[in-house]
């Protein structure tokens, strides 16, 4: 099989679209067939397909999430030059993406992003102060304001990205000002509709955040620092098929980046930045260098301990 992956919901109809146009233009050039499975049929994070046999794997994988930067075999794939995989980036990648250090030597690239950023009802706020930088969430004046995404907690982006930016104290400082988490979809419709909120500051997707934003009494906050990078990656084999670079291609190119970022997914392709506002390009990245060393133990170990609080909220 030439590809099989999963992507965000603001991109799923976009690619489908595209993988099948991509298709019908082959037919007409006599080329091979595309052999794809988008979305495959696994759950939506899952990234234990990178430690099947190859037999089993598609030449060029698609997902997103923390989760094989964190699982202890996939790790030594993924951010350790191999002789299973090599990464794929644009020749011109995007001003944005390269100061955020998101383009990297390692095998698993990163094609896009998602954006997390603070969306703020002013109302339930009341006297405390709108937060402008992430350093701020650590005052204990925000206790019980805090509502984060419902992934699993140990790969959340909001608590990896404090705990690589504050450290073990700064983490533990932040947990205790969380009181629920929820879908980004439950979030932005709690903060726009609910009368009895979990909190008044929702750490959200970008996409989200833009779709809740137009109600007076609630404010999006792109921090000075710049927003938290959910990754979106590819994972292609050193011996991949013509069709699976074919599709890379694509991934990697001007046209996807330009609606990528179009629909709040900023992409590694210099043409996305070209798509965004200035205000919107300043991203914060935990680093490659983080990834590969960090204590995960020690990390998950914490955030068991700390979260145990936090309320998951499901539904308004």
């Amino acid at each position: 099989m030439d590809f099989s992956g999963n992507a965000l919901a603001p991109n799923v109809l976009l690619i489908k679209q595209h993988l099948a146009e991509l298709c019908a233009e082959r037919h007409r050039a006599g080329a091979q067939p595309l052999n794809y499975r988008f979305p495959a049929r696994r759950s939506r994070q899952s990234h234990t397909f990178l430690l099947a046999d190859e037999e089993e794997t598609a030449s060029l994988q698609a997902g997103f999430g923390f989760g094989p930067f964190l699982d202890p075999d996939a790790r030594a794939l993924v951010l350790s030059p191999t002789q299973d995989f090599v990464s794929i980036y644009p020749k011109t990648c995007a001003s944005s993406f390269v100061r955020a250090g998101l383009i990297g030597a390692a095998p698993l690239s990163i094609y896009a992003v998602s954006p997390f950023v603070m969306l703020v009802d002013r109302a339930s706020l009341g006297s405390r102060p709108l937060p402008r930088h992430w350093s701020d969430l650590l005052d204990p004046c925000y206790q019980g304001e805090v509502v984060i995404t419902a992934e699993d907690p140990t790969s959340n982006v909001a608590l990896l990205s404090y705990f690589r930016l504050f450290g073990e104290e700064g983490l533990r400082a932040f947990i205790s000002n969380i009181s629920a988490s929820a879908s980004a979809s439950v979030m932005s419709n709690l903060c726009a509709h609910a009368s009895s909120q979990p909190g008044s500051i929702y750490i959200i997707p970008w996409f989200f955040a833009r779709c809740c934003a137009a109600q007076e009494r609630v404010v999006m906050v792109w921090p000075e620092e710049g927003a938290l990078c959910f990754p979106l990656w590819l994972a292609l084999r050193r011996d991949a098929s013509e069709g699976a670079r074919f599709i890379a291609a694509y991934f990697t190119g001007e046209e996807f980046a330009r609606e990528s970022a179009q629909s709040c997914l900023p992409a590694a392709h210099a043409a996305s930045d070209e798509v965004l506002e200035e205000a919107f390009k300043t991203f914060l990245w935990v680093g490659w260098d983080f990834l590969q060393h960090m204590d995960i133990a020690a990390y998950a170990s914490l955030v068991n301990a700390d979260a145990a609080h936090i309320q998951k909220v499901s539904t308004l």
